[in-house]
């Protein structure tokens, strides 16, 4: 196997191949590469941030952030259904991201907790048909930590075309990586198994019911850096024992 290759891999991939193999050799290769590997993300994020927050403004630095795990996490795991209607329903989640976060914030807490319990439910429905590949964490994080870094006027315009550059950085690896799974599966086949009494629904619905309620409960009382506690809770609830 090529240097190469190792760095193209899942950590979890290098990790099984460096525990099965007994050849000293090929285990420090395959750790030298999960090192690298390592190395070269950090790079790449600092580089991919700092160069997306000085075109946008460093008030959108956590919409960089969010776009960044977004890419990191589309080259391996996919939506569950056919290209065309993943790369449709790629582009409605940038835009919830986008846009929600800030627009929801000074509306009555009602309408508020409202919207942000259909827009986390519709990007789960949309991003976590496979909820043991990490997407209702991944989603749940960014909307989380945008709606902790909140902005307005013409801030949110140059958020809007940040989003926008990266939903085609991202809607271009997504289309190299998973252009040929799930032909068949179309996201209507993905909304015909949403029910009630099927464990992954009930899961979509706690982990948006859940965060809803705490972003709302925290954006009532003013509680500053709310978005940590976010972030527990909802590292907690993305926690899904399901394929």
């Amino acid at each position: 196997m090529k240097f190469y290759d190792i760095l193209q891999m899942d950590p979890a991939q290098i990790r099984a191949m460096i525990a099965k193999t007994e050849n000293a050799k090929e285990k420090r290769k395959l750790r030298a590469g999960m090192y690298a590997r390592s190395f070269l993300i950090v790079v790449f994020a600092v580089l991919f941030i700092g160069i997306f927050t000085a075109l946008f403004g460093s008030g959108n630095s956590a919409m960089a952030v969010s776009i960044f795990c977004i890419l990191l996490a589309v080259r391996f795991v996919d939506y569950g259904y056919r290209i065309q209607d993943a790369l449709v329903n790629m582009f409605i989640v940038f835009a919830i991201l986008t846009f929600v976060p800030s627009l929801a914030l000074p509306l009555p807490w009602p309408a508020r907790w409202l919207i942000y319990f259909a827009s986390l439910l519709v990007m789960l429905i949309m991003t976590a048909e496979k909820p043991h590949m990490g997407n209702g964490g991944l989603y749940t994080f960014a909307f989380i930590f945008l709606a902790g870094n909140p902005v307005h006027g013409q801030v949110l315009m140059q958020r809007a075309q940040m989003a926008f550059l990266g939903f085609l950085i991202c809607a271009c690896v997504y289309w190299h990586n998973h252009r040929s799974k799930d032909k068949k599966i179309t996201f209507a086949n993905v909304l015909k198994r949403f029910d009630l009494y099927t464990y992954k629904t009930q899961w979509q619905l706690r982990l948006a019911l859940g965060i809803s309620v705490l972003l709302c409960i925290f954006t009532v009382f003013h509680l500053e850096r709310y978005m940590w506690a976010g972030f527990a809770a909802g590292s907690l609830l993305s926690d899904a024992d399901v394929e």
